[in-house]
């Protein structure tokens, strides 16, 4: 669905939280506003990406372009060169706005940008991760001087572990699409973008729990819309005990119960839902929550597109998908036996076994379409410690909040209190 000239000019604005407003507001306590371009750079690590690694290794990055997005925006693959390899580290995106000064760009940003991060998140059902500002230029032709910011990284980033899922570029045009139609109001595509921006929330989560709770969240924030779709008379009769009167109320799932029950797809019921739902909210046991992360991740994701009318057939691998995300790592325990060594007092903290115990260094590695993390761990004990054999436990969590154990056994190197 194209864009009408009058929804471009009126409605691309919408997802800065209330822009217009604080400039006018600003505008009436006498400030006087000159407005400039300004070209606003944010990136966000994730395993999305335009093309696939093999791709990657042949062209460098992927990009797409959103013309009709503020002055234009530009989509693109993080990819750096190392070692005669291209490295994925996230998605970068650069869009042209107008705003008063550099700070206000960047509120402007930092808020149309998260939406257009939390909608590459739900086309790949993958984490992106909290939205970093990289550069604030201004943009105008023929200025003499201009305003530039640029933000840079203290600790070096490492790139993304695993099969990048690519995005796929019509299925994101087509939801980005129809939400600036003129089938949403303003206020409408306020709540699409904050219940993206939940869904968006949940798949960062390091627990399953949690990314149950945010999904519902999300879910819930999608219920006037479903009212106002289907012309639902969101109320509920309340039946007196003593007299028999009846009181009516606000019903607040509604729009919810009635998608789910004309959703053949979706193996809950809203009345399933909030039974695992309500003791999560309520400080009650945490029953199956787990159990449904993904269930809950196909439910929240059809019910977005049919509030945006998009058949889920159209996109079925899409929607398929299971929940993808970067990698993180725990900090890594190391058993041992220790020989020949009494417990200091515990006000020698600085000498106790461990002060300084490891010395770290990793290499990447890629093969076909996957990368491959390979981690280097040099362990210093203090001899008369003798320590001979001891082991490293390596826990990565993945988005779900499985944790995998990685056990591997390391022999002590003759006469030496080092090893590899």
């Amino acid at each position: 669905m194209e864009l009408s000239e009058s929804s471009i000019a009126d409605k691309t604005h919408v997802l800065q939280e209330d822009n217009e407003s604080r400039i006018s507001k600003r505008r009436n306590q006498g400030v006087v506003l000159k407005m400039s371009q300004y070209l606003v750079r944010f990136d966000s690590k994730t395993v999305a990406a335009c093309i696939d690694r093999e791709m990657q290794q042949e062209h460098g990055y992927g990009w797409l372009k959103l013309p009709d997005y503020h002055q234009g925006a530009v989509v693109y693959d993080l990819v750096l060169p190392q070692d005669d390899q291209y490295f994925h580290y996230g998605i970068g995106i650069d869009v042209i706005l107008e705003a008063d000064s550099l700070e206000e760009a960047e509120n402007q940003g930092r808020s149309s940008l998260g939406t257009l991060f939390s909608l590459i998140s739900f086309c790949t059902n993958t984490e992106t991760s909290i939205s970093q500002e990289r550069l604030i230029i201004e943009y105008d032709q023929g200025l003499d001087s201009r305003g530039y910011r640029q933000v840079l990284d203290e600790e070096d980033r490492e790139p993304t572990v695993g099969t990048v899922r690519k995005l796929n570029e019509d299925f994101f045009k087509e939801l980005y699409n129809r939400i600036y139609s003129d089938d949403f109001s303003d206020s409408d595509r306020r709540k699409l973008s904050r219940s993206l921006d939940r869904y968006s929330s949940a798949l960062r989560q390091q627990t399953a729990t949690d990314q149950f709770v945010w999904l519902f969240i999300a879910f819930d924030a999608l219920e006037d819309l479903f009212v106002a779709k289907y012309d639902l008379d969101a109320v509920v009769e309340y039946p007196c005990d003593e007299c028999e009167a009846i009181s009516t109320g606000r019903d607040h799932s509604a729009g919810m119960k009635h998608f789910l029950k004309n959703c053949s797809e979706a193996s809950l019921s809203y009345s399933e839902l909030r039974d695992i739902r309500g003791p999560l909210f309520h400080g009650g046991p945490l029953k199956d929550a787990a159990e449904y992360v993904e269930e809950m991740a196909n439910i929240y994701r059809r019910a977005f597109l049919d509030i945006l009318d998009v058949p889920p057939e159209n996109y079925s691998e899409e929607i398929k998908l299971d929940i993808n995300g970067h990698m993180r790592e725990e900090k890594i325990p190391i058993t041992g036996q220790l020989k020949d060594y009494q417990p200091l007092p515990l006000e020698n903290f600085v000498h106790q076994p461990g002060a300084e115990l490891e010395e770290f260094d990793v290499s990447f590695e890629i093969n076909g379409d996957k990368l491959t993390r390979k981690p280097e761990h040099k362990i210093s004990f203090p001899e008369e410690l003798g320590i001979d054999v001891f082991a490293i436990m390596q826990r990565p969590i993945g988005n779900i909040g499985v944790p995998e154990d990685i056990r591997v056994d390391f022999e002590m190197n003759e006469n030496s209190s080092e090893t590899r």
